[in-house]
């Protein structure tokens, strides 16, 4: 079983999904076709596909990253990874 997770909403509320590993199959793209939909570029360019993380909490006077951290999918014919910037 696989879990998988929606995109934040306006509030950053996500549902969760537990999915059969056959059902899942079904819907696996290629590298080529997840280039395509999630194109390497400047990936802390603002735009489609960039998901703000809140900082939920401080430790007393330190804070690492007041702004928070943006994360964008990004991929090309070898695979997909995650890219996170301060925003």
């Amino acid at each position: 079983m696989a879990i998988l997770t929606s995109n934040p909403d306006k509030d950053n509320k996500v549902k969760i999904y537990d999915v059969p590993d056959a059902d899942l199959q079904k819907y696996e793209l290629s590298g080529e076709k997840a280039a395509s939909m999630f194109p390497e570029g400047d990936p802390s360019s603002s735009g489609e596909g960039v998901t703000r993380i809140e900082i939920a909490e401080t430790k007393g006077d330190v804070q690492a990253y007041q702004s928070g951290l943006c994360r964008r999918l990004i991929c090309n014919a070898a695979g997909c990874g995650w890219f996170y910037w301060v925003c």
